[in-house]
């Protein structure tokens, strides 16, 4: 995803002369808030903007930075509320501007709060503000990426390729479709935008474990394992590198050392890594502690998926609470991809073979082997299910049957004598 936030002159704000000494100080305070911004200190940023809006309401970039602002403080409603007092209904080009870089934060705010919908039409509507053109590849990457979320693949793929089709050298770009047609089950088309983004950018980490996990799913582990040892020569120059060595090492499973880097991280501010912790903790069968990073992870506001759910389905079903693993099928359902298609398939078979629902555990069985390619346990669960499912339609026949004759006695008058 790119930086949306990266430097407030992203979004057009450009500190204008300002004229008379009242409103030096509103203009001071201002630059102190961009400066505070860009070192992401946000407290302090978050001051200074109060202070330049408290020294001059009629300036809306001091609003727009403001709400940006707010969203890296996870304050999403918040921000929503400094864009919308900037947009307003006048013909005149700066209002016009303003309005445009007020949709963009409104969209990037709603997308935050997976609220895609909302999203979608924030971009829209900045788009079809003819202003400002240098923002509209930014929002079309956006919109790709919510199009991506709401699970609109295709759209999606057009967005970037039309995008490609301007910049052909944007690694970004490559690695947004390929992710798409990831999920698509498209896999020899993701690689090949993976193989051509790592010709742009050796060093980009998430291009190699995008790779590693098409690679994965195409069955082809030495490729995948050789992938992963490429990434690990990468340089480490920042924390975020540091992160992103620890997802190496989690990757090749080497949990012990990815453990403590994973901790370290968190103490960085990289929240995502409660994840990682989880599928650790997964791994080893300690479910609860797993469902604990889990909840770490959403609560952060990170980013849900259906492997997120199925996760946590998983977790459920080993520890026999199938109240919770029917809602988190259910929630996994709302994002499923095809990437996780079959493992989804796989665990709401034994959801309700758990639940003793044998019956729609068979239908749900003899759909998944016709779909996919099964070994030998999967035929002995199904010749199992075969066997439950035909008991429990006996025992359904016997108990109507008995129900139907208890109901005629019942309505069986006897004469007195």
């Amino acid at each position: 995803m790119k930086k949306e936030l990266k430097h407030l002159c992203i979004v057009g704000c450009v500190v204008l002369t300002l004229t008379g000494c009242s409103l030096q100080p509103a203009n001071r305070n201002y630059k102190k808030a961009v400066s505070a911004y860009d070192n992401g200190e946000y407290e302090e940023a978050e001051t200074y903007f109060k202070k330049a809006i408290e020294g001059n309401e009629d300036k809306a970039e001091y609003y727009i930075d403001y709400g940006f602002n707010l969203i890296q403080m996870g304050r999403y409603e918040e921000a929503l509320q400094q864009f919308d007092r900037v947009i307003m209904d006048n013909d005149i080009t700066m209002v016009k501007e303003n309005n445009k870089k007020a949709y963009r934060g409104k969209g990037i705010a709603y997308l935050k709060m997976n609220q895609y919908t909302e999203a979608l039409e924030a971009f829209d509507l900045a788009l079809e503000i003819t202003e400002l053109k240098s923002l509209d590849e930014d929002l079309l990457f956006y919109k790709g990426q919510t199009l991506e979320y709401e699970g609109q693949y295709e759209k999606g793929i057009e967005i970037y390729t039309e995008l490609i089709e301007k910049n052909d050298k944007d690694a970004s770009l490559y690695s947004a479709r390929a992710n798409l047609y990831r999920k698509m089950g498209e896999y020899d088309a993701s690689l090949a935008d993976y193989e051509k983004a790592l010709s742009y950018e050796k060093s980009n980490f998430d291009l190699y474990f995008g790779k590693f996990s098409v690679l994965k799913e195409l069955g082809k582990n030495e490729e995948a394992s050789s992938t992963l040892e490429e990434a690990a020569n990468i340089t480490v120059n920042s924390e975020k590198d540091k992160f992103n060595l620890a997802k190496v090492h989690f990757y090749q499973e080497n949990y012990e050392v990815a453990k403590s880097e994973f901790q370290t991280a968190i103490s960085d501010g990289f929240t995502e890594a409660n994840y990682f912790l989880g599928e650790i903790s997964l791994a080893e069968k300690n479910y609860k502690e797993a469902l604990t990073y889990y909840d770490a992870y959403e609560s952060a506001g990170n980013t849900l998926s259906a492997m997120y759910y199925n996760q946590r389905l998983v977790c459920y079903l080993n520890l026999e609470d199938y109240t919770n693993a029917a809602k988190a099928l259910k929630q996994a359902k709302t994002y499923s991809t095809a990437s996780i298609a079959q493992q989804l398939l796989r665990n709401e078979i034994v959801l309700l073979e758990k639940t003793g629902d044998f019956t729609n555990a068979l239908n749900k069985m003899e759909a998944y082997m016709k779909e996919y390619t099964v070994d030998e346990e999967t035929k002995k669960d199904y010749e199992f299910l075969k066997t439950r499912a035909t008991t429990q339609s006996e025992d359904s026949s016997d108990k109507n049957s008995d129900t139907s004759e208890t109901k005629e006695n019942e309505n069986t008058t006897v004469e007195k004598p």
